[in-house]
């Protein structure tokens, strides 16, 4: 099922309302007292959501409500169907973050690079900026390698990142570089590429290395990585990561008719709870283009 997404800030602001579905059956009388009697147990509650946006989450929320097209990679933690290079795989190994489930990639006892690609073409244009992530834990090897290839495999791109520590800890060939700590041992790394011209057919790389710059080494044939959260898609300096299914859409909230995951209170605390739109969102400007966006909910299970 799909969920609020981890990117965004809980929609518990203020304003937000709750009102609870009535599960009582009333009847006026000619005389006294309306009669009432109770028609369920069931606990299921409508509200007025309220979170304040800055305008990258905005934008974020926008694809997510209507599950637009936000990675060239395809799924965000299915590795299937990617090309490994002396490497195995095997799928769904651990949950991740936000519940994910990872794969996880295995170097055989091959000398040379261990990797797993996809190309991501059609969809990438020559001479733009790709933006390429990936959230990643050491299983038996502590540093990884994300990168961007050309159609014939060679780097035009990369960042290497130790595990333990989320440093970064070679460059080459990216405009910017970073790494979030998503908790639990897990590092997401995210890099751009500026692209050539002549050359938009492109690959996401992923790899592992065993402390050599060249990526290249003998492999043990049991040392690995597990991965989730992969995306790439052309940048467009306000991207925030959402997952993504196979067509590389946004899971997300069926522009308003289906049932996601939400973060929502009901007294004492905060709980997940199947939630979906009960009709469009409203969206207010605020000053420095923050944003301010109401929406109808109804809550099942709460």
């Amino acid at each position: 099922m799909a969920r609020w997404p981890s990117s965004l800030p809980w929609p518990i602001g203020t304003g937000y309302q709750l009102s609870p579905l009535d599960p009582a059956h009333r009847t006026e009388m000619d005389t006294g007292l309306p009669r009432a009697r109770r028609i369920t147990w069931a606990e299921n509650d409508r509200l007025q959501m309220q979170v304040r946006l800055t305008d990258a989450e905005m934008a974020a929320f926008r694809a997510w409500f209507g599950d637009r097209v936000v990675s060239l990679a395809g799924a965000s933690d299915d590795l299937s169907g990617w090309v490994l290079t002396r490497a195995t795989l095997t799928a769904d190994s651990v949950t991740g973050p936000a519940d994910t489930l990872a794969d996880r990639l295995i170097e055989t006892t091959g000398t040379g690079v261990h990797t797993v690609t996809r190309r991501l073409d059609p969809g990438v244009v020559g001479g733009a900026t790709l933006l390429a992530r990936a959230t990643c834990r050491a299983a038996g090897r502590h540093e990884m390698r994300l990168g961007v290839t050309d159609a014939a495999g060679v780097l035009r791109g990369h960042a290497d990142m130790h595990l333990d520590s989320g440093v970064i800890t070679r460059i080459s060939g990216v405009a910017s570089a970073r790494s979030i700590d998503r908790g639990d041992g897990w590092w997401r790394i995210e890099i751009t590429v500026a692209l050539p011209p002549a050359t938009p057919e492109s690959q996401v790389l992923l790899g592992l290395i065993d402390d050599q710059p060249s990526n290249s080494y003998t492999g043990d044939g049991t040392s690995g990585i597990d991965i989730c959260e992969v995306q790439a898609r052309m940048a467009t300096g306000y991207d925030l990561y959402l997952p993504s299914d196979a067509a590389g859409r946004a899971i997300g909230a069926a522009g308003g008719s289906g049932w996601f995951l939400m973060p929502l209170a009901f007294g004492g605390g905060a709980s997940w709870v199947e939630a979906r739109f009960t009709g469009p969102f409203t969206a207010t400007m605020l000053q420095g283009f923050n944003w301010q966006v109401s929406a109808p909910l109804e809550v099942r299970h709460a």
